[in-house]
């Protein structure tokens, strides 16, 4: 089966290639050897529909061979091509679900990146990173949280009701965090994760500081606390 699917993935007829794509993932579980190598040049290929299908092979395969398709989700996250790119943070949801801190490991580096549509993408994930109860997740919240983009903080402040279901006393630092923010609606998350966690001295003294923010919608919301 291994050497009937190498010869297909190499077969000059566009449909071969394709229909060893669609079964790619299925067989990797077998034998990888060098299924990624001959997965990366047909994301390459010259047909539309070859590219296309390599694109959703990968999909499939990066939540069964992780440490298989590392290298090759590394470089795709990255694309300059849109579709390529799309398909790539696809796979890496998808990886987030099954390997959560596979999927942590890149989104550590993936919000160091200088690309902020990169940064921004990765803070887009970390509601439901911070899903797995994790000190990791946290620490990506934490340092999303404090990035210049005001869209990463955005994305990222999405992750503290997440938070708040689980584990109250981070969603409270977390809260302090973008209660200041520059970004309106990163300060209008904190108020609304303070009114989740009301109750306790901490909280009632973030209030009070809130009550006195410049911002008119949040001096409302603390007072209406």
């Amino acid at each position: 089966m291994y050497d009937a699917l190498i010869l297909a993935l190499k077969d000059p007829l566009p449909e071969n290639r394709i229909a060893s794509l669609q079964v790619l993932h299925i067989c990797s579980c077998i034998k990888p050897d060098g299924l990624w190598d001959l997965l990366a040049e047909l994301l390459d290929d010259d047909i539309l529909e070859v590219r296309n299908t390599a694109i959703k092979s990968l999909i499939a395969s990066v939540p069964i061979f992780p440490s298989g398709c590392e290298v090759l989700l590394y470089i795709e996250l990255r694309h300059e091509y849109k579709s390529r790119r799309n398909g790539a943070w696809k796979a890496l949801n998808e990886l987030l679900k099954k390997w959560p801190d596979a999927a942590m490991a890149h989104l550590d580096v993936l919000l160091r990146e200088d690309d902020v549509d990169l940064r921004r993408r990765s803070a887009n994930l970390l509601s439901n990173a911070a899903n797995r109860k994790s000190a990791i997740a946290w620490d990506l919240v934490s340092w999303a949280l404090q990035d210049a983009d005001d869209k990463v903080r955005d994305n990222a402040s999405k992750a503290i009701r997440t938070v708040t279901q689980h584990e109250p006393r981070q969603a409270l630092i977390f809260a302090e965090m973008a209660l200041f923010d520059t970004y309106k609606p990163v300060r209008k998350r904190a108020v609304q994760a303070l009114q989740k966690l009301s109750g306790s001295s901490r909280v009632n003294a973030l209030i009070i500081r809130g009550c006195s923010h410049k911002d008119l919608e949040i001096r409302t919301n603390c007072r209406n606390h």
